[in-house]
């Protein structure tokens, strides 16, 4: 083993881009780049005046990467994406903003060209208990802007066990062409099928509802018509799904 960075303030884990040739790292005041062929690290991106890093950076193919960031202005979670090339202060979007007094988790791009690219991000509300997983399109958006996008599940309990999503490969499964969506879920099932899908409609549950949550792994197969499956492990080692 070799050290490369120590003393740093703020480091993260490092993040590696698919190939496995580079590797994004934050810190304090900056996200920097790494080689791991001869394991040089540089500053890509810095971070303006009051911000902060939100989260863990998710590479998109080798040449970019989405990042969050808290404080600044406006005071409010913000993803944002970087392409190698632009300098260090330079951004691409807000991609998505989160609601006065919500969060961001977590997020994952589908590796797509960006005409054919969904993202995924994990919005905790402002109510503590709820967060939704909401699947949208590659575009820049203001602050309350949500066009392009979709929610597709509610944790309903995601104080206890904070809610991720990933993308799977096309090939990682036998099914609809494209990709796939992975996400460790409290699902809530409703009695005339499917699962909740709106935060609002809760309220409209009996108050207990939530106690139905069921925590697990959770399948979207066709982002095209988002519906969630469970899923176990099967040996040897395979995703099994089952509805």
């Amino acid at each position: 083993p070799e050290v490369l960075l120590s003393g740093v303030a703020g480091l993260s884990e490092a993040v590696f881009s698919p190939s496995g040739v580079s590797f994004a790292v934050q810190t304090k005041d900056a996200l920097l780049l790494g080689d791991t062929a001869d394991l040089s690290t540089r500053s890509w991106v810095t971070l303006r005046a009051g911000e902060s890093f939100a989260g863990r950076p998710t590479w998109v193919r080798e040449e970019s990467v989405l990042f969050a960031v808290s404080g600044g202005e406006p005071k409010r979670d913000r993803l944002f994406m970087h392409k190698r090339g632009q300098i260090k202060s330079e951004r691409g979007g807000p991609l998505f903003v989160a609601a006065h007094g919500g969060a961001l988790l977590n997020w994952d791009h589908s590796q797509d060209e960006d005409d054919a690219a969904h993202i995924a991000v994990v919005h905790r509300l402002p109510d503590a208990m709820l967060a939704e997983v909401v699947l949208m399109d590659h575009r820049d958006r203001g602050l309350d802007d949500r066009s392009g996008s979709q929610v597709v599940a509610v944790d309903c309990r995601q104080e206890y066990c904070t809610p991720q999503v990933g993308f799977l490969a096309p090939d990682a499964l036998d099914g609809p062409p494209g990709p796939s969506l992975l996400l460790r879920l409290n699902a809530l099932p409703l009695l005339n099928g499917g699962h909740l899908c709106d935060a609002e409609r809760l309220k409209t549950l009996p108050k207990d509802a939530v106690k139905e949550a069921v925590h697990g792994l959770w399948l979207i197969e066709d982002l095209k018509a988002p519906r969630l499956n469970p899923v176990h492990m099967g040996p040897p080692n395979r995703i099994d799904n089952f509805s």
